[in-house]
């Protein structure tokens, strides 16, 4: 028995239906990441200036700029705020 071509045709518009929800749900889930990082970046660069009351230097502001990870940021994010010093949180993040 051979399909109908409506058949095929509504089977194609599933199929385009499906992959387009796909596509769009990685492009949400991959803006909300970037969104995320975003907004850990910002937060964790404040508070090591509040914390140790000194603008970050440039070194620790690029290493910031360049993660991608949110459990490195959370990671970063407890050690801004259990350091002692610039310092420490320097050489905690390899950067010392």
């Amino acid at each position: 028995m051979e399909a109908s071509p409506v058949v095929l045709e509504w089977l194609a518009q599933a199929q385009a239906f499906t992959s387009g929800r796909e596509e769009g749900r990685a492009e949400g889930l991959a803006e909300a990441r970037a969104e995320s990082c975003a907004v850990f970046r910002e937060i964790l660069l404040l508070t090591v200036q509040k914390r140790f009351q000194v603008d970050p230097p440039a070194d620790l502001v690029a290493v910031v700029q360049n993660q991608t990870e949110l459990a490195v940021f959370r990671r970063w994010l407890k050690l801004s705020i259990y350091a002692s010093s610039l310092e420490e949180f320097r050489v905690a993040l390899e950067l010392s």
